[in-house]
């Protein structure tokens, strides 16, 4: 939540002069975020709609339910004031203190459906004000996130759609990156998503500033914000730990080493080629205690199922007494004609 509180810092200031913020999908990335991730969530929120400031925001692939029937953590910040959400459904609003049309088309995952939203918005059009166009989409392949019921639209697609607005705010896609035509852009994600994103990717926002009476949009800042550390520890592989090592010791001197770079991060660490009995041994609080001054810590193993081979004699099973005849002929007992003879008549007294 750190990088949302950042931005909301800056749009509250008054400094700043912030009327409005576009939250252009997967404000939450799941339909059912943990209930700290909402409440986190609902207090920045709200900090904008006291301070005044008015928030739109459409919904993302990740937090727009996959049925019909679904809810989303969305469906609460509709009823909070000065926050309007479009998440099933395409909406126009029209803002006259600042001669803005806001023209939000929410995920889907149907083209025809998307089709249709993009007609209303068209349709919705007015030069006598400033329009913007808030879109959750992949543009073209460089801009694909591999994540589910993703929708992509060719580069021609989007300029043939994008050249009818004034500004595009696009969402999706985790990196900042202004496309052909600048006034259509992606800020990216408030935080680091995931390890793909730990080293060449900075976080922050798009702050823009409208002529209202020019009807132009004269300024596209992109403003970086400070982001959680997240990085990952040089793998180990398990062939490589030294003769006589201890395992769970070997892992603790290796997470120890990055100690210093532990406070407040989200790290990982890849163990490869683990023996199962070996894993199984591991003492896991010891390792999580290592590294606990992280956010959090992900320690992922590579387990090697162990092969046994067992060697099974063939074994013939004949009757009892023939078996019980072979053992005492193996004996060599001066009457064991008659031991035999009286341990036959027992086994057919009782078989």
């Amino acid at each position: 939540m750190d990088g949302l509180e950042h931005m909301v810092d800056h749009a509250v200031s008054p400094e700043n002069g912030i009327d409005f913020v576009l939250v252009s999908g997967d404000l939450f990335d799941s339909v059912r975020p943990g209930f700290g991730t909402v409440a986190d969530t609902l207090r920045q929120i709200l900090r904008l709609a006291d301070a005044g400031v008015h928030v739109y925001i459409i919904g993302g692939n990740h937090d727009t339910p996959k049925t019909t029937t679904g809810t989303s953590p969305l469906d609460v910040l509709s009823y909070m004031p000065n926050v309007t959400v479009a998440y099933r459904e395409f909406k126009h609003v029209t803002d006259m203190p600042w001669n803005v049309n806001i023209h939000m088309v929410p995920f889907t995952p149907d083209r025809e459906t998307f089709e249709g939203y993009i007609e209303r918005s068209l349709d919705a059009l007015d030069k006598d004000f400033i329009n913007i166009l808030m879109l959750h989409v992949s543009a073209g392949d460089e801009f694909i996130m591999n994540t589910y019921n993703e929708l992509v639209l060719s580069h021609d697609e989007l300029a043939e759609v994008a050249a009818k607005y004034d500004y595009v705010a696009l969402g999706h896609y985790h990196g900042m990156q202004r496309l052909d035509d600048e006034r259509v852009v992606y800020p990216g994600s408030l935080e680091r998503m995931s390890f793909n994103e730990a080293s060449d990717m900075d976080k922050g926002f798009i702050v823009g500033e409208l002529d209202i009476e020019t009807n132009l949009v004269t300024r596209l800042d992109w403003v970086t914000i400070p982001t959680r550390p997240m990085f990952e520890m040089a793998g180990l592989d398990y062939n490589d730990m030294p003769a006589g090592a201890r395992p769970t010791d070997w892992l603790l001197e290796h997470i120890q080493q990055y100690t210093d770079r532990m406070d407040g991060s989200i790290c990982r660490l890849a163990v490869d080629n683990v023996p199962a009995l070996v894993y199984r041994a591991l003492d896991f609080r010891a390792i999580r205690e290592a590294a606990s001054k992280s956010l959090h810590f992900d320690c992922k193993f590579s387990i090697k199922e162990e092969h046994v081979e067992y060697n099974i004699e063939r074994v013939s099973f004949r009757a009892i007494p023939d078996e019980w005849a072979e053992f005492m002929a193996g004996q060599g007992l001066a009457d064991a004609e008659d031991i035999e003879r009286l341990g036959i008549e027992h086994i057919k007294k009782v078989v």
